[in-house]
This record gives structure tokens, C-alpha cells and sequence, in this order.
């Protein structure tokens, strides 16, 4: 199963802080799909302003992502300038 992080921001108000999870996915579309059906709302949190990174490679355009059973996706919060 792909492993999942999320910020522990997100975890708090979906997972009962729970930041690791494990979904059946092929692309990132699937992962946001299933920690929806787990998680109602998630989807749309993890949506808005975060980066991603699928085996340490942080990527831009990710929706369509393809991942495999051995992938690990961080949903990183992005970092404000000042």
C-alpha cells in the first residue's frame, strides 16, 4: 500500500491526529480519493496551498502523479515568505 503523511494541522481536524496512513492508489488523484472516503473534507484541505513530494521529489504539477505500492507522498505545508 502507498504510504501517506499528512500535516499534522490537517490530522488534528480529520484523523484524530493520525499523520500516516496507508491507501491502494496508482496516482495521487487516487490517494486524495481514498483518504476522502476515510476522512470526509480531507480532500479539500489537502488541496489548498500544500506541495507534494512522492519519494523525496518535491513536484509542481502532481494531481495525475502516478505512485506504486512502495511510494511514500508527504503533503508538505507550503512556507510563507516575508
Amino acid at each position: 500500500m502507498t504510504r501517506v503523511e499528512i500535516p499534522i494541522e490537517i490530522a488534528r481536524r480529520f484523523s484524530n491526529g493520525a499523520t500516516s496512513h496507508n491507501v491502494q492508489a496508482s496516482d495521487l488523484q487516487d490517494v486524495l480519493n481514498e483518504l476522502e472516503k476515510q476522512f470526509p473534507g480531507m480532500r479539500d484541505a489537502l488541496n489548498s496551498g500544500l506541495a507534494v513530494a512522492i519519494d523525496s521529489s518535491i513536484l509542481q504539477d502532481w494531481f495525475l502523479e502516478e505512485v506504486n505500492e512502495n511510494s511514500e507522498i508527504r503533503f508538505i505545508p507550503a512556507i510563507d515568505g516575508g
